[in-house]
């Protein structure tokens, strides 16, 4: 989700905060269209969306995780995660499998996926 705001931001509004429901809505097109992409490409017999918690175990083990990543101060963050929130649960509605654990990011999810599904099916491919 957030390639899609990078990419929103380098090739469409690169100046929006998402203060605007036209900017949010802009946001959420080019998301659904890089997941479309993605099913399109790929044709997969299975989609899992996995997201990040908010509160990462990471940052228990280290304080200073990600620390040197800073949010745009000018983006409205609360609308861009209110908005994930909004699609994650329209993607749910329609089928698709979206995966949060709480204190895990994405990755640590994908991970688990992987070792589960390539225990039981080698030839399946996860991108």
């Amino acid at each position: 989700m957030f390639r899609s705001l990078y990419m929103h931001q380098l090739f469409g509004n690169a100046t929006s905060s998402y203060e605007q429901m036209e900017d949010l809505k802009s946001f959420t097109n080019k998301f659904a269209i890089d997941v479309c992409s993605i099913i399109n490409m790929f044709r997969p017999n299975n989609i899992i969306i996995a997201t990040d918690s908010q509160h990462v175990w990471r940052k228990d083990i280290d304080e200073d995780y990600k620390d040197g990543r800073t949010k745009d101060p000018n983006i409205n963050w609360e609308n861009i995660y209110k908005c994930s929130d909004d699609l994650q649960a329209i993607l749910s509605k329609h089928g698709m499998n979206v995966a949060k654990v709480d204190r895990a990011e994405a990755d640590d999810i994908m991970t688990m996926v992987k070792e589960v599904v390539m225990e039981d099916y080698p030839n399946y491919n996860i991108i």
